[in-house]
């Protein structure tokens, strides 16, 4: 092969040249020298094959069957797998660095601008930088997951930037939320690394920890609580810093003071009574006291369903934190400490006792001196009934969970809203409530469905919602051609009121609006096929009458006086008045005032 090469490098170095070059030049003038190209376009015959090179091919082959091609291929393929390496690493890099909006419910926004004056929508996937600034609207939340573990949960009329977001190689993380109005609850995972840290900012106070579970609120009378669920958390400003162990929560308030760590309560219930003279009031059985740091939201009055969060002192005193009306009507109670008694059914924990009975549910392993959670309901004779005993120790044994339907690979339900679209005029009302209806489609008795769980987002007007529930949102199962009812509760706050006061004549193109959709987000039997929903709409305007497309059942009920968290602390009146209960007006087509309702 070597002979043959050379052979062939003879026969191009020295050419047979056209007669024309063969010509001696001109005394004083240079030989003419053409490139190989050009002798071979002379010297082949037109109709040929054309080849400049006669032995390139031959030379190519040559060089391809030899080790100088294989250190070619193998450098390029190092080349390219270094290549893919690198950018593996930069998009892994550009992952560490955000947190993804893992789930969420209702209307959530990030700001398009740094000074957050405009906002958009997102939906789950989404992904957060560093300098994102996000919030939630009325009956809205999110989840919001970073690389290494950690959760973020955002509750409903909620605000936060992400000041600081970094993350590395082994699970370093650097977290610094700065919440400035409503809920956080984390759970953060332990932290690798002496740099990395976790920190939840607010106007009057800082929570860092090093994996655990705590929660974060910012009430809008500038009052900052800190809870934990299990860990330690320790919260600090300008003025001091404190340590919360498992169960226990402290507040900070605007000018600085950091309140001693205390374990925590929480009741929901009908208000009984209410002192003003000694501050003291009554909740479903549970009395504790209304202080001047007390966040109260709008004017409890007799008889109202509250929720209460607040503070259980060394001596036993329970000092309420903040007051808000309840989400519906159920009556439960929870509170920490730490436990010194559990023989027999007199329990006893921090000083205060609990019945425990054969039905209450009991975490395995308690011993004496750990931390607890107990949720119990209160009896009329004043006995509090436990329901639950759960661990604040880190890692607790799970308890018991209710048994679902087994899935059936092979059952083909079909799942449609009937109908799949409301859409009403609101008049002088603050909640909303709306039947929905759910079918399976399916005829053979084969195709039941199993474990259905629903749940909704706000396409449109979160800014005027509070609160939006579901009842019942789920169902253990739905046979073919059984049709199921749900409900749905919208409770209003008073931008919707005011939106509706403020409604023109005649101007249907600026209603204000509330669009909800109600899905299917969970379902055992054939998951893939989740397609039905239900499109509900509300519009303000009491002004015009309207006449919807397609009617489901709407009821309006009747305003009650109300105002936002963050009014001055009211205090209330030394003989209040019980208030009867709200009375949903029947379905007469007419609204208050003579104005005709759809």
């Amino acid at each position: 092969l070597a002979d043959r090469n050379q052979a062939d490098n003879q026969q191009e170095t020295s050419p047979t040249l056209p007669a024309a070059d063969r010509t001696q030049p001109a005394a004083g003038i240079p030989p003419v020298r053409r490139s190989p190209a050009d002798w071979t376009q002379d010297t082949i015959p037109a109709g040929r094959n054309r080849q400049p090179y006669p032995n390139a091919n031959r030379g190519f082959w040559a060089w391809l069957s030899t080790g100088a091609f294989l250190a070619t291929a193998g450098a390029a393929a190092v080349f390219i797998g270094l290549l893919l390496v690198g950018v593996n690493l930069w998009m892994s890099g550009r992952q560490m660095d955000t947190a993804r909006v893992e789930a969420m419910t209702g209307q959530v926004q990030v700001a398009t601008n740094a000074a957050g004056t405009t906002w958009k929508n997102i939906s789950t996937g989404y992904r957060l930088k560093r300098g994102d600034q996000l919030r939630t609207l009325g009956a809205s939340s999110a989840t919001l997951a970073f690389f290494e573990g950690s959760r973020t949960l955002v509750s409903p009329n909620s605000a936060l930037a992400l000041e600081e977001l970094n993350g590395s190689s082994g699970k370093a993380i650097q977290v610094k939320i700065d919440l400035t109005s409503g809920e956080t609850s984390n759970k953060v995972t332990p932290l690798q690394g002496e740099k990395s840290y976790f920190l939840v900012q607010t106007p009057s106070g800082t929570a860092s920890v090093h994996g655990t579970e705590f929660n974060v609120r910012v009430t809008k009378n500038g009052l900052s609580k800190f809870a934990v669920n299990t860990g330690v958390v320790q919260v600090k400003n300008n003025t001091g810093e404190v340590t919360l162990q498992a169960g226990q929560t402290t507040s900070a308030s605007e000018n600085g003071t950091i309140a001693d760590p205390t374990y925590q309560f929480s009741v929901q219930g009908s208000v009984l009574s209410i002192d003003e003279t000694t501050g003291m009031w009554e909740v479903s059985g549970m009395e504790f006291d209304v202080v001047e740091t007390t966040a109260i939201s709008g004017q409890p009055q007799l008889g109202d369903t509250v929720s209460v969060t607040g503070r259980i002192l060394e001596d036993q005193t329970r000092v309420a934190d903040s007051i808000e009306p309840a989400d519906d009507n159920s009556q439960t109670a929870f509170f920490t400490g730490t436990l010194e008694k559990n023989e027999g059914e007199e329990w006893q924990v921090s000083g205060l006792f609990v019945t425990v009975n054969q039905d209450t549910r009991v975490d395995e392993n308690l011993a004496i001196g750990d931390p607890v959670r107990i949720t119990f309901n209160l009896l009329n004779d004043g006995t509090w009934l436990g329901l639950k005993v759960e661990s604040l120790v880190e890692n607790p044994q799970e308890p018991v969970t209710t048994a679902t339907m087994t899935a059936d690979p092979n059952a083909r339900p079909g799942y449609e809203f009937t109908p799949d679209e409301v859409e009403n005029v609101s008049c002088e009302s603050s909640d909303l409530n709306v039947t929905g209806t759910l079918r399976n489609t399916a005829s053979n008795a084969k195709d039941y469905a199993a474990n259905v769980r629903l749940g909704y987002l706000i396409d449109r007007g979160g800014q005027y919602i509070d609160e939006v529930s579901l009842s019942p949102d789920e169902w253990t199962r739905i046979d073919a051609g059984q049709t199921v009812t749900f409900q749905i509760h919208m409770k209003m706050n008073e931008k919707w009121s005011e939106a509706q006061k403020n409604q023109k004549p005649d101007d249907d193109e600026n209603d204000a609006e509330v669009k909800l959709r109600i899905f299917i987000a969970s379902a055992t039997n054939r998951p893939d096929h989740l397609n039905g929903r239900l499109t509900v709409t509300v519009r303000a305007n009491c002004q015009v009458d309207q006449t919807p497309t397609i009617t489901g059942t709407f009821t309006a009920t009747q305003p009650t006086e109300s105002t936002l968290e963050g009014t001055k602390t009211p205090r209330a009146s030394k003989t209040p008045a019980a208030l009867a209960p709200t009375r949903t007006p029947a379905n007469t087509g007419q609204c208050p005032g003579d104005k005709t309702q759809p």
